[in-house]
């Protein structure tokens, strides 16, 4: 299963439990000993690194809240005076990176900072893919993913070998494969080689010349190469839920950080109110697409802003408040986004499953999208905070038939000019035109420029 879509990320380690509970938020009076009591954990999650107790003369008189009026005084009378009040309060501080969320600490949760990098692509034009066999819907996510020049020139420059995990191989593949597209070709390229190569890792694509879904292709693609090109790769992971978006991306980070995740990962917040005891729960997920669900009650052209909307209004479902510990039949969720990645894949999710035949139909509605700007501040969950929400298209994925028997082809975008993918012919467009068989968009963040 792919970890991006499917990982909730983890949450905060603690220090164990001693008797006489103090909160370390609140209650900062002059502690029996050097430690502060934060709540109990699992023994095997207990952390080893030493903490070091912080020097009282580094604080703010903010960082006393219980006493921080009767400090502003002494501090008014004399420096001594300063210096004695301060003795008195030996705090010991949780280690920066386990630290407590506080209500007066602003949160800041940034996209990563993709490198530049040299065009190794400028002197060459799109190269045409050969269909082995039912391999449209392979061929059209390579067409995207070569068009996504910050991740073509991390490979054509070799700096993913850096990142490699020994004795991988998937990576090199793709590697070997850009080299083809983006190089002195006579014709079309063949991918037969890093098909097999994908569809023996992949569970359930053991024959790879079948109709397969193109966005649950490029998932367990771009999971693929991130595994390989981890560079903080472990198989630990952490069971519960942080309290805050900017904990849970340093928490994902620990064992999920790659090129990959910097140019495609993001993290979506979910919330719930409980109606018994106002108690609101918080948890995190990461992906690197969002899938859309396309409102059935809606006449076409539905803008896609309108998906995005309903997106993160969220769904109902049955839930069990852990504070009150009462159940509630009917609650609403809600959806934002705590961190918007660099490239924004979206699927608007066209097929829907008959629940009584089970057999797929699809939605042949007309999604209209922005092609120039698509803000998605409306959808953060920090409106304020997060600068840089507009987007550009530069691919689609479209399909045209039935899931079983179909066809997949790509519109790109190379130096402000759109072309059509399909298969071993590549056509200048003058235009990219919104219809009803857009299936994936790939948006690029208006500041990173390729």
């Amino acid at each position: 299963m792919p970890i991006y879509n499917h990982l909730t990320s983890s949450s905060l380690l603690l220090a164990p439990s001693l008797p006489n509970p103090i909160n370390p938020l609140s209650d900062f009076s002059v502690l029996p000993s050097s430690l502060v009591q934060y709540p109990s954990v699992h023994p095997s999650n207990l952390i080893s690194e030493p903490i070091l107790l912080q020097d009282p003369s580094l604080m703010p008189i903010s960082s006393f809240p219980s006493q921080s009026q009767s400090l502003s005084q002494a501090t008014d009378n004399s420096q001594n005076q300063h210096e004695d009040i301060k003795k008195q309060f030996p705090i010991l501080p949780l280690h920066p990176e386990y630290s407590l969320p506080h209500s007066s600490i602003k949160e800041e949760v940034r996209t990563p900072t993709i490198p530049s990098f040299y065009d190794y692509t400028r002197n060459y034009s799109i190269a045409g893919l050969e269909n082995i066999g039912n391999s449209c819907w392979m061929n059209c996510i390579i067409q995207a993913l070569s068009a996504t020049l910050p991740l073509s020139n991390y490979f054509l420059s070799k700096k993913y070998s850096n990142d490699l995990i020994p004795r991988k191989y998937f990576a090199n593949n793709y590697f070997e494969l850009l080299k083809k597209l983006w190089g002195p070709h006579g014709g079309e390229v063949n991918p037969e080689e890093f098909l097999n190569c994908f569809c023996v890792l992949v569970p359930g694509l053991s024959q790879p010349y079948q109709q397969q879904d193109a966005h649950e292709a490029l998932v367990y693609l771009l999971d693929l190469l991130h595994g390989e090109l981890n560079r903080n790769y472990s198989n630990t992971y952490f069971e519960e839920s942080p309290s805050c978006s900017a904990q849970a991306l340093k928490l994902h980070s620990r064992h999920s950080d790659s090129f990959i995740w910097d140019l495609f990962g993001g993290q979506l917040q979910s919330e719930v109110i409980c109606p018994n005891c106002f108690k609101k729960s918080v948890t995190f997920d990461h992906f690197t697409s969002l899938s859309l669900e396309i409102m059935k009650n809606l006449d076409s052209p539905i803008p896609l802003e309108a998906i995005l909307q309903s997106f993160t209004q969220g769904e109902n479902f049955e839930w069990k408040c852990t504070n009150c510990n009462r159940k509630s039949p009917n609650i609403k969720r809600t959806l934002t986004i705590s961190l918007l990645p660099n490239i924004l894949i979206l699927q608007l999710k066209r097929f829907s499953q008959c629940y009584l035949t089970g057999n797929q139909k699809k939605i042949e509605k007309l999604i209209h999208f922005p092609i120039d700007c698509l803000d998605m501040k409306d959808y953060m969950s920090h409106k304020e905070q997060n600068p840089g929400t507009r987007y550009k298209l530069y691919a689609t994925l479209n399909q045209r038939g039935s899931l079983s028997c179909g066809h997949y082809t790509a519109y790109v975008k190379r130096y402000n000019k759109w072309y059509l993918c399909n298969d071993r012919v590549i056509s200048l467009t003058k235009n990219i035109v919104p219809n009803n068989e857009n299936y994936i968009l790939f948006y690029v963040r208006n500041d990173l420029k390729f």
